[in-house]
């Protein structure tokens, strides 16, 4: 499978594992941004009631052009989880950030 194609599918899985409301965190980078496209069309379909804070300018364009509600506040409790992709895995499978 394709680097591309593994993206992809990473994307769609935790899109569909997103809680339906609350906050959330936007990583970068290519394996977040096909995360944003799915949760994106996730949220057209089923009308999800998600806020969004985005870790780069980049990853706010990309979220805002594809209909993500982003807001503009601090990290804090509220802050159910976010989305971020592993620059590297080692064999025993820890993800390096």
């Amino acid at each position: 499978m394709e680097w591309e194609a593994v993206k992809q599918a990473i994307g769609t899985h935790c899109a569909k594992i997103t809680p339906r409301s609350g906050l959330i965190g936007l990583g970068s980078g290519s394996t977040s941004q096909a995360f944003i496209r799915a949760l994106a069309q996730r949220c057209r379909e089923e009308h999800l009631d998600l806020q969004c804070i985005p870790t780069s300018f980049e990853i706010e364009l990309l979220a805002k052009t594809e209909g993500l509600k982003v807001v503009d506040r601090d990290w804090g409790e509220d802050l159910l989880v976010t989305f971020d992709g592993a620059d590297a895995v080692d064999e025993e499978g820890t993800a390096i950030k």
